[in-house]
């Protein structure tokens, strides 16, 4: 692909910068536990805590994902000052709170920092290049206990500068002894905004804050996001491998190998009824059009990669998983508000444990396709996974060998997976 322009958003350049990565824990089992409109209330208390703190340190792009937020810096220091501001800042906001409201805690998972060079921003608001995947994979997976994980070359930027002469570094913290380990705290200006602040929140996202109010009446307001808000999908999600490629040739191929994928998936996604919610996200009114939808995304990628010559196989297509869960979720247009149980499951599926290119069902979407008859040539291997501590029960879709379709039994197949965050 030789004009890249229209995927790309911003550049950095040759400019070194810092990615910072925070991630809440909890999302999978506090969601089954409260419902997703408690946790959306969480993430949106979560923005409202800690996006004045982002911007008072100067942040130049900030991506805010479910409960996620990546964010880049020109100045190393002002992202390390940020990610501890944002740990304190939470604590402080879980001491706030009475007994009777400690499940309205925002419980960090972690930050994680790093920096460098050969950073891109594509259209969709993603970033690509070693140094965000380097930050999203400490942030997101190796951090734990609300930590701030930071790497090497963070930590030669920052050293001796007297800002951060009450912060100790310490090498072979939880994870990987390839990051150090940041204890300590800082003078911080952070404060704890009242839950009708709206300067950084859209109008949705702050009736979700409201929930945090000390007294105000929560079923009400729950009673009225669920007659707005609530709406049922079947939800596809996937993940294209690009972390390989983005670290073998850089951001730059990273995004074109993304915006091969797209320009093959998205017209066979669209004829199956799909609406795209994002760029590995969409949702289906019918989960037999997500499983064929699946179907024929597979068959092209295959076909795509069989079509390249030898000097070409750096740019096959690598999709790692797919997943497909069906039920009620928040659905708010034109926002990011797309979040609950088909998403977060549909996700961990397809997104964290699958491979090989695999369809992972859960049996939501099982009890809706495997009776349905242009399906019957399929094989439905019954798999037990887990992940975030919660177990998924799912199926492995594919076609049997002879055309024939059928139910594989649970003793026959594998264990895979792990719980890895709670």
């Amino acid at each position: 692909m030789e004009n890249l322009s229209q995927w790309v958003e911003r550049t950095y350049g040759d400019r070194r910068v810092a990615v910072m990565v925070s991630d809440l824990r909890g999302f999978t089992s506090t969601t089954r536990v409260y419902g997703i409109v408690h946790f959306a209330s969480i993430i949106a208390r979560m923005r409202q805590l800690a996006l004045p703190i982002m911007h008072r340190y100067h942040a130049d792009y900030i991506f805010a994902e479910a409960d996620n937020f990546i964010a880049v810096f020109l100045a190393v220091e002002d992202a390390l000052k940020a990610a501890f501001e944002i740990r304190q800042i939470l604590r402080r906001y879980a001491e706030s709170l009475p007994p009777d409201r400690q499940h309205f805690k925002v419980r960090l998972n972690g930050v994680g920092v790093h920096c460098g060079h050969d950073v891109i921003v594509d259209k969709d608001g993603k970033l690509h290049g070693a140094v965000p995947n380097e930050a999203y994979h400490i942030g997101e997976d190796v951090c734990a206990n609300g930590n701030v994980l930071v790497t090497e070359d963070v930590f030669k930027q920052v050293e001796g500068d007297p800002d951060f002469a009450n912060l100790v570094f310490r090498r072979g913290g939880e994870g990987s002894s390839a990051y150090l380990h940041v204890e300590g705290a800082l003078a911080t200006e952070a404060e704890l905004v009242p839950t009708d602040d709206g300067r950084f929140l859209s109008g949705p996202l702050l009736f979700f804050a409201k929930r945090h109010a000390p007294a105000v009446d929560v079923s009400s307001i729950d009673n009225e996001i669920a007659k707005r808000f609530e709406r049922q999908f079947t939800v596809l999600m996937f993940k294209i491998d690009l972390e390989m490629p983005a670290k073998k040739y850089g951001a730059h191929h990273s995004i074109a190998l993304k915006a091969e994928t797209l320009l093959l998936l998205r017209p066979i996604f669209a004829k199956f009824n799909a609406a795209e919610l994002e760029d590995v996200l969409y949702i289906f009114k019918e989960s037999a059009d997500a499983v064929k939808a699946v179907l024929a995304a597979q068959d092209s990628v295959e076909s795509f990669n069989e079509a390249l010559s030898a000097d070409e196989k750096h740019h096959a297509i690598n999709i790692t998983g797919y997943g497909v869960h069906a039920g009620t979720m928040l659905f708010v247009e034109g926002s990011d508000i797309h979040w609950g149980d088909p998403v977060n499951t549909a996700s961990k599926l397809g997104q964290d444990l699958a491979t090989n290119g695999d369809l992972l069902i859960t049996p939501a979407v099982y009890e809706q396709v495997h009776t349905r008859h242009e399906l019957d040539d399929l094989v439905y291997e019954h798999r037990m996974l887990k992940r975030s501590g919660v177990d998924l029960p799912c199926y492995c879709v594919s076609r049997g060998p002879n055309g024939g379709g059928g139910t594989q039994s649970l003793q026959k197949a594998p264990f895979r997976g792990s719980a890895q965050r709670t």
